[in-house]
């Protein structure tokens, strides 16, 4: 997972979206392998050209694409540091947070 954040990080200031695009893929795959969560983790795999398609949008404004590093950045950083509580609230704040780049809000907040 390290790794996947600095390559993204390195690939967003080239504003390299696709292979940024790419990246993120691969970082919520990682997740979810980690997380044994093999059914969401087939789901994606088997449409995997919708969802990488989909990771592309956060990209549509060039001056906020460094936003999403920020945000895997710090869902590592709660992973790393084993406190799943962080780890949940930091991945729902970025898959809104994704979601608000593109122009989604959802109804209500999570907590």
């Amino acid at each position: 997972l390290n790794d996947n954040v600095e390559a993204m990080r390195l690939e967003l200031r080239a504003q390299a979206f696709e292979s940024a695009a790419q990246l993120d893929f691969d970082f919520h795959r990682m997740i979810l392998r980690a997380a044994g969560n093999q059914t969401i983790l087939d789901v994606l795999t088997s449409r995997s050209d919708i969802y990488l398609e989909s990771q592309k949008l956060p990209f549509i404004r060039p001056e906020r694409a460094m936003e999403t590093w920020q945000e895997h950045r710090r869902i590592l950083r709660a992973l790393s540091r084993h406190v799943p509580a962080a780890a949940q609230k930091a991945m729902q704040a970025h898959i809104r947070a994704a979601a608000s780049r593109t122009g989604i809000s959802f109804a209500g907040t999570a907590s």
